[in-house]
């Protein structure tokens, strides 16, 4: 899970829980998926006289609009699923190109404190620290 957030540092987003959501949706779409031959599968006989008729054909409406929910419930769940995990690799690569960033900025404010002693003081930081830690620069 996210490690806890104060809020001082923004969202923050977690690419393996959101994976994790995902399994969740895809492992309930396919259970629904797995009900469906069972559901076409009922049949009512009617009997003989006419209210017995018009209860088979009320049920048996009834069971081609459960099936009917059942599928796109299922398919909408696979659905999420596979964006989630979209959407988690697309986190946890911009997080990979924001860390790559933050080491540029770092070494760019490292180096100017060079020159400018007290800079790295002034300047600021590329990334609250609570969020990456950066490594100092190599001398």
């Amino acid at each position: 899970m996210a490690p806890k957030n104060d809020g001082k540092d923004g969202l923050v987003v977690d690419p393996k829980a959101i994976t994790t959501s995902s399994d969740v949706a895809d492992h309930w779409g396919t259970f629904l998926n797995t009900l469906l031959p069972k559901l076409r599968a009922i049949k009512v006989k009617a009997g003989t006289f006419p209210e017995a008729t018009e209860f088979a054909n009320t049920v048996t409406t009834r069971i081609t609009e459960l099936v009917a929910n059942v599928e796109g419930s299922s398919n909408a769940l696979k659905t999420i699923g596979t964006d989630l995990k979209t959407v988690a690799a697309s986190y946890t690569d911009t997080e990979n190109q924001n860390t790559d960033d933050a080491a540029k900025l770092a070494g760019l404010v490292h180096g100017v404190d060079q020159f400018l002693p007290g800079a790295k003081g002034t300047m600021p930081a590329p990334v609250p620290t609570s969020t990456v830690q950066l490594p100092p620069p190599n001398k």
